[in-house]
């Protein structure tokens, strides 16, 4: 992704901050020139400033949201070649379903799972939510279809609206297709992993491998009697018990090193 100029993105924000009658519409066209390269519409706003003025205040904060999702016109017209082929061999298939309460299996999904009444009510309603997630894309990938005719900056909002839900989409199926209670994790635990957003989640491993790292590096240098020892041990204790929980696993390497230091840890 490019790096954008912050301190032009602030020129923009600042000039469309600016009350409707103290604007310099020099200005504004030279920003929007800039952002655009569309020189016959720069023309055409030097040309007769009043007319074009709410044209320009609507390109100009077209290009802003895009600016503050630090993204460049060569970044939206990425983003939309990647989303549309993505989504559309699923939308396709709406022609197959023959029910409200269906969504299309293929593209990695297998459809509504045999023991669906048998599991637990929140990863029942993964499957339910994604219903009216499968509708939204259906809608939003229509109305693109739509927009053909249109540049990629002018249809970045609806792209940006349909990545965002077919990531939703994709998390919630993957989670409940592969939902299950693993040995030595409860169903709670289970239920807590799969309806956790995939990145809350690693963010959650990731700081319990930093905890357990952090204390076990200050075990050498405790005594059996010292109270910092039972803090640092029940320290990765909970550590562990939370990577576990998240469906992650400590290295044997890991339990080992653990278990010379004396702290041992059950499987």
């Amino acid at each position: 992704m490019n790096k954008l100029d912050a301190k032009f993105t602030q020129k923009i924000q600042d000039w469309l901050n600016t009350p409707a009658e103290n604007r310099d519409i020099m200005t504004g066209a030279s920003l929007l020139l800039a952002v655009s390269h569309n020189r016959a519409l720069y023309n055409s706003i030097l040309a007769k400033p009043a007319k074009f003025a709410s044209k320009l205040d609507y390109e100009l904060r077209k290009y802003l949201r895009i600016r503050l999702d630090n993204m460049s016109r060569a970044d939206v017209a990425r983003l939309e070649a990647k989303v549309i082929p993505s989504v559309k061999p699923i939308v396709e298939q709406a022609a197959t379903i023959t029910s409200d309460d269906e969504i299309p299996t293929g593209t990695g999904h297998r459809g509504r799972r045999a023991d669906h009444a048998d599991l637990p009510a929140a990863v029942q309603q993964l499957y339910d939510d994604n219903l009216r997630y499968y509708r939204q894309m259906v809608l939003l990938f229509n109305e693109l279809k739509a927009m053909n005719h249109l540049k990629p900056c002018d249809r970045y909002e609806k792209v940006k609206m349909l990545d965002t839900v077919e990531r939703e989409y994709r998390e919630r199926l993957a989670a409940y297709d592969s939902f299950e209670v693993k040995p030595g994790q409860s169903v709670d635990d289970a239920v807590a992993l799969a309806t956790m957003p995939t990145d809350v989640a690693d963010k959650r491993i990731s700081a319990a491998r930093k905890t357990l790292s952090k204390y076990k590096k200050m075990l050498p240098s405790l005594s059996a009697d010292d109270p910092k020892r039972t803090e640092a041990e029940e320290k990765i204790a909970d550590a562990i018990k939370t990577i576990r929980s998240l469906g992650a696993n400590v290295s044997f390497a890991m339990l080992e090193d653990l278990s010379r230091l004396g702290v041992v840890i059950t499987l």
